[in-house]
């Protein structure tokens, strides 16, 4: 029960940043917030991280393949996954960018059943249709529409 708590909590503060980012990334580009959005994201994991209770590294202790698996996951996962976040952000609804986090489950599970021999049942497959059809769904009703998309220069004058 904890654990679910703890990820619902994730989940909705994920779903405020979703908002926040669609925000801001609008008003000032993604580019001028990846460098503070991830400085920021590093500076409270390590602060929260030992008051948690939590270790920065394995128990046996740092092996010579951690720093390089640390440096590709860090740009391949992070970097490149939130800076596509952020430029879909500019150019998306709030629905349409924010949804898509639902697919990081299929992805994990195709990929243990791919890569270390998972095994694979019919809810996990029904369960895999289900996230694409709702975020078909979803997607198609969260469309841009001409009152959502800010007009370039300044609003005309009544008269």
């Amino acid at each position: 029960a904890k654990a679910m708590i703890m990820v619902l909590g994730g989940t909705v503060i994920a779903g405020a940043a979703a908002v926040l980012t669609r925000l801001f990334a609008v008003g000032h580009g993604a580019k001028a917030l990846i460098a503070p959005q991830l400085t920021a994201a590093g500076i409270v994991g390590l602060v929260l991280t030992p008051l948690l209770g939590r270790s920065f590294g394995p128990p046996e202790g740092f092996a010579a393949w951690h720093v390089p698996s640390m440096i590709v996951l860090g740009i391949v996962a992070s970097f490149f996954g939130f800076r596509s976040m952020l430029l879909a952000s500019e150019i998306g609804t709030t629905g349409q960018v924010s949804v898509i986090s639902y697919m990081i489950p299929l992805f994990g599970v195709v990929g243990g059943v791919l890569l270390f021999d998972d095994a694979m049942s019919l809810s996990l497959v029904v369960g895999g249709f289900l996230i694409v059809v709702a975020v078909t769904v979803i997607g198609r009703g969260s469309q841009v529409t001409s009152a959502a998309v800010p007009a370039a220069g300044p609003a005309p004058l009544d008269r």
